[in-house]
């Protein structure tokens, strides 16, 4: 049996054994915790959509060390993010590809002791995924805090809690604490009908389920990224050798977490040809070092002149550089939801992931979705994009914005 099999089916005993308990905590007493550890072993933009959870969790408890355990590729989120104290990074076999570096048993054994020697008193295991929640058990804090499933559709069921050693109860956020829960959510969708009258819940609201059952107040509902000033530098360094300083600038991302997410780069290409003459738009194009074919075929095929970003950018830099599009056009990916907390208007095509439970977050109007009726992104024509953009406020904002009208011949 495999590693990554073994650790799910360890991970399936530990969530048995949760719903065994009954919702407890060591705070309900007065105490609050002093040190505070968040497991997410997952992809960027999950990590994106819990900081909300970092941000609430700071002002719940204003004087906790929060430490958050994630994969050392996106550690740049909640190492910049102002209420994370401490980040701790660790390779987890099952969500790397082949040629990653992975944690040997090694590794693992020492980054156990490391968060046993930590002295945290309460965890938060984000996902329910079985490293996160093997190394959840494995931890020894008192206090945990989980959901039962990664369930993408509601139907009425708490968090899920471990007890702590004195068997205080867990105080359950009631309703009214969640400033988000009278806002509609989208009925039915891509996986809508799994349970009989559940509703379509965003991915964030993870974090919002999570801060409940610590009873924790729901201020802070959009996601948040810090940008360090040595990186804002670098991004306006790179655009002005670019000749970009000024420029109403349409970042491309035609990258995503697998070949059945990525629209056909020649379809990219029309659209950003189509931005760069209607609007004057100047074309930037992003991807990390895994996204190189995707980045190279959409150089070969675009028709007007586009600036390549470098493929090994960290996290930082790519934050940076995305805040400092005036728009952003990829698919359902990490990056989409860092240009989203940036408050950068997106052009998303979305293949086999709902955009109810995936789209950008916060919503916004000039936000633009095209989604695949099928599921497969490749069904998403190029008319059906510039459709989309020419009837959205998206098109009025970008002609106010851009400074020049460019004629096409």
């Amino acid at each position: 049996m495999s590693l990554s099999r073994l650790a799910a089916t360890v991970g399936k005993v530990v969530s048995a054994s949760w719903r065994v308990f009954d919702p407890r905590s060591a705070y309900r007493d007065g105490r609050e915790p002093r040190r505070i550890l968040a497991i997410c072993l997952s992809h960027l933009g999950d990590l994106v959509l819990l900081t909300p959870l970092f941000a609430n969790l700071r002002l719940r408890y204003p004087h906790a060390h929060i430490a958050v355990l994630c994969k050392s590729a996106v550690a740049d989120i909640p190492r910049n993010h102002p209420a994370v104290d401490e980040v701790i990074t660790y390779e987890a076999r099952w969500i790397l590809g082949p040629a990653s570096r992975r944690a040997g048993l090694l590794d693992t054994v020492k980054l156990i002791r490391k968060l046993r020697a930590g002295s945290y008193d309460l965890l938060v295991v984000c996902y329910d995924h079985p490293w996160d929640r093997i190394l959840g058990l494995c931890s020894g804090v008192p206090a945990q805090v989980g959901l039962l499933d990664d369930a993408e559709v509601s139907d009425g069921r708490n968090p899920l809690t471990r007890p702590s050693a004195d068997g205080h109860p867990l105080p359950q956020g009631g309703e009214g604490t969640d400033p988000t829960s009278s806002s509609p959510l989208s009925e039915g969708g891509e996986g809508g009908d799994r349970l009989q009258g559940a509703r379509v819940r965003h991915r964030v609201e993870h974090a919002f389920e999570l801060l409940r059952a610590l009873d924790a107040p729901i201020v802070e509902t959009a996601p948040s990224i810090g940008l360090p000033s040595d990186d804002v530098a670098w991004a306006d360094r790179w655009l002005i050798e670019q000749g970009l300083g000024e420029r109403v600038i349409l970042g491309v991302h035609p990258g995503a977490g697998g070949p059945q997410k990525r629209w056909p780069a020649e379809r990219f290409a029309r659209v950003a040809e189509n931005l760069a003459c209607t609007y004057g738009c100047k074309v930037v194009v992003t991807g990390s070092q895994v996204d190189v074919e995707a980045v190279q075929d959409f150089m070969q095929k675009v028709g007007c002149e586009a600036a390549q970003a470098p493929t090994n950018l960290t996290v930082a830099r790519l934050c940076a550089l995305i805040q400092r599009f005036s728009i952003l056009l990829c698919n359902d990916c990490g990056p989409m939801h860092i240009a989203a907390a940036l408050r950068v208007p997106v052009i998303a095509v979305f293949g086999p992931s709902s955009p109810q439970l995936w789209g950008p977050y916060p919503r916004d109007p000039r936000q633009v979705i095209a989604a695949a009726g099928d599921g497969k992104v490749e069904s998403v024509t190029t008319e059906a994009v510039l459709a989309a953009i020419n009837c959205s406020p998206l098109s009025t904002w970008l002609g106010e914005k851009s400074s020049a009208t460019i004629k096409c011949g």
